[in-house]
């Protein structure tokens, strides 16, 4: 009997290891856990013990919270660049660009003067 328990634990922990590896290789590429956790999942938690089925608990947990931890930053990488890029068309609207527009104009016109009176000598 303990060979025989020995050897569904092992493979347990095996098939656990394996899922998870599944699982953590799909949420890598962005996939919904949800999607993929709750039918695989159930199925192996149904003939297993009460502490196993807490470990997969405990693990469905933790990759939930993973996945949006990972979602929720590039949620806001992706809003941080919106922001720039509204920024930049909101300073031009509003004449900051002005501003750098006539610094730089005001630059050439100087080096244009210089350049004519050196043509003159």
């Amino acid at each position: 009997e303990d060979l025989k328990l020995k050897q569904l634990v092992d493979k347990y922990e095996a098939d656990l290891a394996k899922m998870v590896k599944e699982i953590e290789k799909k949420a890598a590429k962005g996939t919904l856990a949800e999607r993929i956790l709750p039918k695989k999942l159930i199925e192996f938690k149904n003939s297993f013990t009460r502490d196993h089925n807490e470990k997969l608990n405990e693990l469905i947990v933790d990759l939930k919270r993973q996945y949006v931890e990972r979602e929720s930053y590039r949620a806001r990488k992706k809003v941080k660049t919106e922001h720039m890029k509204l920024r930049k068309i909101m300073s031009a609207w509003t004449g900051l660009g002005m501003k750098d527009t006539f610094r730089e104009w005001k630059v050439w016109t100087k080096h244009r003067v210089r350049q004519r009176r050196r043509d003159v000598r």
